[in-house]
């Protein structure tokens, strides 16, 4: 196995400056939507009708359709995702973490002030110790792996499979790290593993065999 990625693409502790500043370019410059306000259920899957990166809409379809008792998002950001789910799955309890509280801070700012904020999300670090997380039915991740070096990402998936009971969902770059599908097999055996293609064709879904 290639685990030959030996730095994390970002300095963490100095990230979130850049990464509040991509989100409203690419509202203010792409005309991006980040919430789900109009869509349609057709077919049992959803369709939306806001300008939402594709990406996101394979993520939300795919926890759609398989309709969860709970999440958990490993990476959560700004929680948009998570608060995205609680408009489409409103059942369904939603979780997550992120490794700084400034993430977490500039979501309270970017989520509208109609839509409430996701209320079990936490700091820490998701490539140590996960043992006192509480067990979910499903555990995502969007964009969150691809940036890590490759004992972190393994580190990472291994504990997404620790806490997940059913089933992980993964929405991430494919040319990050080298042979991505061979990296997420290694990571993750005795997991059934899928590539999604509703929205895109690089999704991975999950499944406890």
């Amino acid at each position: 196995m290639h685990l030959d990625k030996q730095n994390d693409e970002y300095v963490w502790e100095k990230y979130t400056p850049e990464y509040s500043g991509q989100l409203k370019e690419m509202v203010q410059n792409d005309k991006f939507d980040f919430f789900v306000r109009n869509y349609e259920i057709v077919d049992r899957i959803p369709v939306f009708h806001d300008n939402l990166v594709a990406n996101w809409k394979e993520l939300y379809s795919l926890i759609y359709t398989k309709n969860p008792k709970s999440v958990f998002e490993f990476g959560c950001g700004a929680c948009y995702h998570l608060r995205n789910l609680m408009t489409l799955c409103p059942k369904t309890k939603v979780s997550g973490a992120d490794y700084l509280q400034s993430q977490i801070d500039f979501g309270k700012e970017f989520i509208p002030n109609d839509l409430e904020f996701p209320k079990n999300v936490s700091v820490r670090d998701l490539t140590g110790d996960v043992s006192d997380l509480p067990k979910v039915e499903l555990v995502y991740s969007q964009a969150v792996v691809m940036h890590l070096n490759s004992e972190k990402a393994v580190k990472m998936m291994r504990n997404m499979g620790e806490v997940s009971t059913k089933y992980i969902i993964m929405v991430e770059g494919v040319r990050n790290h080298t042979d991505w599908y061979d990296l997420v097999r290694y990571s993750l055996p005795g997991w059934k593993m899928s590539i999604t293609n509703n929205y895109i064709d690089y999704g991975i879904l999950l499944e406890k065999e």
